[in-house]
C-alpha cells in the first residue's frame, strides 16, 4: 500500500499543479504532508489489524504473532508522528489509548470462535471507552475524531462475526467498509493533533 502511494502521489501532484484554481492551498505545506502521513498510517493500522484479528478468529496464532509485530511497528510510527504535535502528557495518553483500542478488538476476535456473547460485550465496552477517552483527549481542539470509529468498529466486528460464521465473502465486504473509514479518521486525527500543538493552542487564547 505504501509503495502504491509512490505511484499515486506524483499523479495527484501533477493534477493539482495543472489546475491550481481547483485545489487551493500549498502542496509543500508541512501540515499537508502531516495529514497525508497520518492518514496512510491509520489506513495501514486498519489493514494490519485486520490481518491479526482475522487470524485470531481462525485460530492461526503464528499469523497473529507475525501480524501483531508489524502492527506494533506501525503503531510506534503513528504515535511518534502524531505525538510530535502533542504535549508530552497527551502523547503518552494517546499512545496508551491507541494500544488499548487494538487490545479491545483482539478481545472481541478471540471471543468469536466460541460465540462468547459476554466476552464480546466486554470487548465492546473497552472499545467504547477508547472512543470516549479519545474525544476527551482532543476536546480542547473542538475537532471530533471518535465518532468516525463508530462505523469503523461496526464494520470490523461484523467482518469478524462473518468470518466466525465461515462467510468469507461477507467478511471481506465488511473489511472493505472498515478500510474506507480509515482516511477520514486519519485526516481528523491529524487536524486534532495539529490543533493541539502548544503553539497553535497559544494562538487561540
Amino acid at each position: 500500500m505504501m509503495t502504491a502511494m509512490n505511484l499515486a502521489d506524483p499523479l495527484a501532484v501533477s493534477i493539482v499543479r495543472q489546475f491550481p484554481e481547483r485545489f487551493p492551498g500549498d502542496l509543500d505545506a508541512p501540515d499537508a504532508g502531516f495529514r497525508r502521513d497520518v492518514a496512510l498510517l491509520v489506513h495501514a493500522d486498519t489493514m494490519l489489524g485486520g490481518v491479526a484479528l482475522s487470524a485470531a478468529v481462525m485460530g492461526r496464532q503464528p499469523e497473529v504473532d507475525v501480524a501483531s509485530v508489524v502492527l506494533d511497528q506501525n503503531t510506534t510510527e503513528l504515535t511518534s508522528v502524531v505525538g510530535g504535535r502533542l504535549a508530552t502528557d497527551i502523547r503518552q495518553q494517546f499512545t496508551t489509548l491507541w494500544k488499548d483500542h487494538h487490545a479491545g478488538l483482539m478481545d472481541y476476535a478471540r471471543a468469536v470462535p466460541a460465540n462468547d456473547a459476554g466476552r464480546r460485550q466486554q470487548a465492546m465496552q473497552r472499545v467504547d471507552a477508547f472512543r470516549l477517552n479519545l474525544d476527551a483527549l482532543f476536546a480542547p481542539t473542538a475537532i471530533t475524531v471518535a465518532d468516525r470509529f463508530i462505523p469503523h468498529t461496526t464494520y470490523v466486528t461484523a467482518s469478524l462475526d462473518a468470518l466466525g460464521a465461515h462467510d468469507v465473502g461477507a467478511a471481506k465486504a465488511f473489511a472493505g467498509g472498515a478500510s474506507k473509514q480509515s482516511p477520514e479518521i486519519g485526516v481528523r486525527l491529524a487536524l486534532a493533533a495539529a490543533a493541539s500543538t502548544p503553539q497553535a493552542a497559544a494562538l487561540t487564547h
